[in-house]
């Protein structure tokens, strides 16, 4: 496997695992919401007993009282397991940026090894010509003028990478 291919499957698992993550983390927050309304659905209950007549009202508020302290715990525990799982997400996302980062910087490697590669096949295709372009002036009689001659943006470029090269 090339290294493409390797990051390319690091970032398929990266991103596999952070929607593993995510899909935990949306079922833990969905049973925390769940805790939280049957909480909410209780204190509205103790409202409308406060609020009705006093005949039933302190044996139902005693249950009310009952039910909301033993959500508590469950809440603390919903609350606890969504708190980890988003941290747990955040990590996963980290780890699919960096994967990206890796597969982008691979593809990049490749593209200038290819790109490398052509300009070498360049040069040497260059030099066939020009050698060409100096026996066929020299034949003719006309080696003092140039037949042809780079760009001066050719040049530049080529002297510029030869003195990168020699620094």
């Amino acid at each position: 496997m090339n290294s493409i291919e390797t990051f390319a499957a690091a970032l398929a698992e990266a991103e596999s695992n952070r929607d593993a993550i995510r899909a935990e983390l949306i079922v833990r927050e969905t049973a925390l919401r769940e805790v939280v309304d049957r909480l909410t659905a209780l204190d509205t209950e103790r409202q409308k007993i406060l609020a009705s007549s006093p005949v039933d009202s302190a044996g139902l508020l005693t249950i009310n009282a009952a039910d909301q302290e033993d959500l508590q715990p469950i809440l603390v525990e919903h609350q606890s397991a969504a708190g980890a799982k988003h941290d747990e997400l955040i990590l996963a996302e980290r780890a699919v940026s960096v994967a990206t980062q890796h597969l982008a910087r691979a593809g990049d490697r490749e593209y200038l090894d290819r790109v490398v590669a052509h300009a070498a096949e360049l040069d040497r295709l260059l030099l066939a010509t020009l050698a060409e372009l100096i026996a066929c002036s020299t034949r003719l009689g006309v080696g003092g003028r140039p037949a042809w001659a780079p760009s001066r943006g050719l040049a530049d470029q080529v002297r510029r990478l030869d003195l990168q090269r020699e620094a």
